[in-house]
């Protein structure tokens, strides 16, 4: 049976392992963190409610937008458009959505901020990002995509519990960015070969 310190070596193993890979191909992982970040946070906004927290459904707000576009201002008319028509196409260009904020934080962002590329330096990246991007839908891009709705300035009308919830959306979204979105720091080995001692060592059989 493995000990407790074979367990922790292999799964730094295993840890080092992903962050290589990460490194190696980060636009296709940041592809794949704007993917599950945003799946999952959209998922999540739809239980805001059992913590007290208005639901965000940023998707049927993505969909309400498509259709003002084509038929004009008059929300009865956009909502007359089927419900699952909206849901569906607003999803759609949510995720679009979410993966480009994604792999623009791999190209401008990450590589510019101070921290260094441990763990905790990319999720607190990661998180910094989020906290920008809920500032810009609070400020700018809720209530001036909706002025019908007169959302106020910062989406105050929304109440705080609203804007709260900008926020925490933003903050499960980079959580999970920031969590498979993990390079390792610069001039680490980030090759398979290099987590070899970590396999190695946490394989061998103990003594007879």
């Amino acid at each position: 049976m493995a000990t407790s310190d074979e367990v922790r070596r292999e799964n730094s193993a295993e840890a080092f392992e992903w962050r290589a890979l990460v490194t190696r191909h980060r636009l296709g992982v940041a592809v794949l963190a704007g993917i599950v970040a945003t799946h999952i946070a959209t998922v999540t906004g739809f239980w805001f409610h059992g913590i007290g927290l208005p639901d965000l459904d940023w998707p049927r707000f993505n969909g309400y937008l498509l259709f003002r576009a084509a038929l004009g201002d008059d929300p009865a008319v956009v909502l007359a458009v089927s419900d699952t028509t909206r849901l569906v196409l607003g999803w759609i260009v949510h995720m679009f959505t979410g993966v480009v904020f994604a792999v623009g934080y791999m190209i401008a962002i990450h590589p510019n901020l101070p921290w260094r590329n441990t763990t905790l330096g990319n999720l607190g990246k990661a998180l910094v990002w989020g906290a920008v991007l809920a500032t810009l839908s609070a400020l700018w891009w809720s209530p001036e995509l909706f002025p019908e709705f007169q959302l106020g300035f910062f989406s105050n009308n929304l109440g705080l519990k609203g804007v709260l919830g900008i926020y925490l959306w933003h903050a499960i979204w980079a959580l999970h960015l920031g969590l498979i979105y993990n390079p390792l720091p610069r001039g680490e080995a980030a090759t398979p070969a290099a987590t070899e001692p970590l396999a190695t060592t946490a394989r061998q059989p103990a003594p007879a």
